[in-house]
C-alpha cells in the first residue's frame, strides 16, 4: 500500500513538473520570443499585401503603431499601387511615424502628385508635420 502512494504521488510530481515547464516555455522565453517576433512581422508583411481590405488597414496601422522601420519598404510598395485613398492615407501616417528619410520622401511625393485632393492635402498636412517636428521652420505648401 506504500509503495502505491509512493508511486502515486511519483506520478503526480512527474505531472507537475511537465506542465509547469510547459506552461513557462510558453509565457516568455527569449528564444521564443525572437520566433514569435519573426512570426508576427511576417504575418503583417502578409497582411500589407492582403486583398482583404480590412487585414491590409489593420496590418499598416501596426506597423505604424510600432514603428516596425523593417517593413517600411512594403508600406512604400503599397503606397506606390494602393487603390483606396484613405489608404494611401494611412501609410503616408505610418510612414510618418517610423520617421526614415525615404518614406518622408514618398509622403512628399504624393503631396505633390496624387490624382487624389483629399491624399495631396493629408499628404501635405503629414509633411509639413514632419518638417515641423525635424525643426525645419519653411513649412511647405506641397499639394494645394
Amino acid at each position: 500500500m506504500k509503495q502505491n502512494m509512493t508511486t502515486k504521488f511519483f506520478l503526480i510530481a512527474v505531472a507537475l513538473t511537465a506542465i509547469y515547464a510547459n506552461a513557462y516555455s510558453a509565457c516568455d522565453p527569449i528564444s521564443n520570443k525572437v520566433d514569435k517576433t519573426k512570426a508576427a512581422i511576417e504575418n503583417l508583411k502578409l497582411g500589407i499585401k492582403s486583398e482583404n481590405n480590412g487585414l491590409r488597414r489593420s496590418s499598416i496601422y501596426m506597423v505604424g503603431k510600432y514603428k516596425l522601420s523593417e517593413l517600411k519598404n512594403e508600406l512604400m510598395e503599397q503606397l506606390k499601387k494602393e487603390t483606396f485613398p484613405s489608404n494611401r492615407i494611412l501609410i503616408a501616417l505610418s510612414l510618418y511615424q517610423i520617421g526614415e528619410a525615404d518614406g518622408i520622401d514618398l509622403v512628399k511625393t504624393f503631396a505633390e502628385k496624387d490624382n487624389d485632393q483629399k491624399v495631396r492635402r493629408m499628404c501635405t498636412a503629414i509633411y509639413n508635420e514632419y518638417l515641423k517636428v525635424m525643426g525645419i521652420v519653411q513649412i511647405s505648401e506641397v499639394g494645394k
